[in-house]
């Protein structure tokens, strides 16, 4: 069982591309269908969704990076989520209920 802590910060452009960032705090490791499933979702989506922790980001659409991201040891559980393209915020919407165990507040919007 995985629990998130999420803080969410986002920015709407004109052509409708969207960027949203998301403040992560696990406490507990994901589950290796978790990142399967959250890297399923990169795939066929259309938008692109990156992790991001101390000086490492892996793009969910390259498995083997984002299975090396989760599962390689951190100094804390904390991570950033960045989802950028096309219906970002529905994007999180999904990897969240993906993930089933998540809180959110906004960060800065802009």
């Amino acid at each position: 069982m995985t629990f998130l802590c999420l803080e969410h910060s986002e920015r709407n452009d004109t052509t409708m591309e969207e960027i949203s960032s998301y403040k992560i705090k696990l406490t507990k490791e994901l589950k290796i269908e978790d990142i399967i499933n959250i890297h399923e979702l990169a795939l066929k989506s259309n938008f692109t969704i990156y992790v991001n922790r101390e000086d490492t980001i892996a793009d969910a659409k390259k498995l083997p990076n984002l299975i090396s991201f989760f599962t390689f040891p951190a100094k804390n559980r904390s991570l950033v989520m960045i989802i950028d393209g096309h219906s970002a915020e529905r994007g999180y919407h999904k990897v969240k209920s993906l993930i089933k165990f998540a809180t959110y507040s906004p960060l800065v919007s802009y």
